[in-house]
């Protein structure tokens, strides 16, 4: 199985402890964020945008006024979106993403770093189906994160989106922090 199992309550333990308080201010995430940013302010620059596993709404931050109008943020920890609230001026709900229901389409989602806790076929076809036709999906991944046999998982998704999907654009970026070697795969990716 290529999704990674993590319940709702896990999600509010971590936000209430405070173990992803510290990505918000991170250069290396704000890098991460401001790229994807720059991918939908060149995109669609006053585009609807829904943004899967917001967390905190970090990616608000680079985005432009129409589309912070534009914007949605869902996140399934009440916590995160409580915060988010707080620190941003942004449309937030607390919703898990298979439970979640659009009023309207959307001209780009974004998975960041979320897509390895969703089921990604499911995923990618709902995406389908609450895109604009012209629409677009960002993906971001980490290579680093690995399966019970080792595998990177990044591969196997990425392998997955392109049975629905084709890559417009994409970027690696690379960093250090908190010791640690990071490297991420962002891609914007329509329809076939």
């Amino acid at each position: 199985m290529l999704k990674i199992n993590k319940s709702k309550a896990n999600w509010e333990e971590e936000y209430l402890r405070g173990d992803w308080d510290k990505f918000d201010d991170d250069p290396l995430e704000r890098k991460r964020q401001a790229m994807i940013g720059s991918f939908c302010r060149d995109f669609y620059p006053p585009g609807k945008i829904l943004d899967v596993g917001c967390g905190f709404g970090t990616l608000v931050d680079f985005l432009n006024p129409a589309q912070v109008k534009n914007y949605l943020g869902l996140d399934v920890s009440e916590e995160a979106i409580k915060r988010a609230k707080l620190k941003r001026l942004a449309n937030f709900k607390s919703v898990a993403w298979d439970k979640f229901k659009a009023q309207n389409k959307f001209d780009i989602i974004v998975f960041n770093e979320i897509i390895y806790y969703l089921d990604t076929i499911k995923t990618l076809k709902k995406s389908l189906k609450l895109l604009n036709s012209d629409g677009l999906v960002i993906i971001s991944l980490s290579y680093r994160d690995k399966n019970e046999r080792g595998q990177v998982r990044s591969k196997k998704i990425w392998e997955i989106s392109q049975r629905f999907l084709k890559t417009v654009k994409e970027t690696v970026i690379t960093g250090e922090a908190g010791g640690e070697k990071f490297t991420w795969q962002i891609k914007v990716l329509k329809r076939k």
